[in-house]
């Protein structure tokens, strides 16, 4: 992942106008990392999402593309529970 270091901070700085914290850096460059990706995903199937599912707090719709991959979207049920405003 060395070799992309430079160009994506490079990128991030001009997209934000030539100034960013070290945390949008750091989030720039996490957001190139697909085992760190992979991880997240994993971590999130094996316990939260299981555990709001279980407790009604999500719903899930999985999604099949024609290459034969499913992929699963979630969704809160009650977002004025949870103090969000509804999506327009």
């Amino acid at each position: 992942m060395s070799h992309i270091y430079e160009p994506v901070l490079i990128r991030t700085l001009l997209d934000n106008g030539g100034a960013c914290t070290t945390r949008q850096l750091a989030i720039a460059l996490l957001m190139q990392d697909e085992s760190q990706i992979e991880y997240y995903e994993k971590r999130s199937r094996d316990m939260p999402l299981p555990v709001l599912k279980k407790r009604g707090v999500i719903s899930e719709t999985i999604i099949t593309a024609s290459s034969g991959w499913n992929w699963a979207s979630f969704r809160c049920k009650n977002e004025r529970q949870f103090g969000s405003n509804p999506t327009p």
